[in-house]
């Protein structure tokens, strides 16, 4: 697997990847979690990286995971993170958080933020065994798109320089 940073090109496999992946998401909100627009301005935003890790086959290049990482001074943030369902549980999501965490490291970051949908119970215990910790709560910022209420928990992790998300590998992003 190489986790690299996107490019114009793959704003359609990514969709479909984020798509896919937030399907999990349908017992509270409505629509697509991304459209190829919104990637391709994500993409680019200044400040806006989006890596993805992709595995070889004799067909071709296989999309398993995508991370968007924002960064703003010394604070990074990442969101969106998908992993395809069939690569679940294979470390795709960690390589990606590491590889986050690493980017915004490396452009001067000393804290990584994220954003956990509240109704998303099993996400906090991932987050909490890579370090991250709830700071607080925000709205949801997409109303609309609401068929329960939900609110976003606030998490985040200083960055020092040791061990990543990805057990301390260096990633290639």
């Amino acid at each position: 697997m190489i986790v690299r940073p996107a490019t114009p090109g793959d704003v359609p496999a990514i969709t479909r990847l984020i798509n896919v992946a937030f399907r999990v998401e349908q017992f509270f909100v409505t629509g697509p979690r991304i459209t190829e627009e919104e990637c391709a301005r994500d993409l680019a935003e200044e400040g806006t990286t989006i890596l993805v890790a992709t595995a070889t086959h004799p067909r071709g290049e296989e999309f398993v995971g995508t991370v968007v990482v924002r960064i703003r001074g010394t604070r990074g943030y990442f969101g969106l993170l998908a992993t395809a369902p069939d690569r679940q549980g294979q470390g795709v999501g960690r390589r990606l958080i590491g590889a986050a965490e690493d980017l915004a490291r490396e452009r001067g970051c000393t804290t990584m933020e994220i954003r956990v949908v509240d109704l998303r119970t099993e996400l906090v215990p991932f987050y909490e065994a890579l370090g991250y910790r709830i700071t607080g709560t925000a709205p949801f910022s997409e109303p609309g798109k609401l068929l329960r209420p939900a609110l976003f928990l606030l998490m985040s992790r200083p960055l020092g320089t040791g061990a990543t998300a990805n057990g301390g590998t260096p990633s290639r992003a």
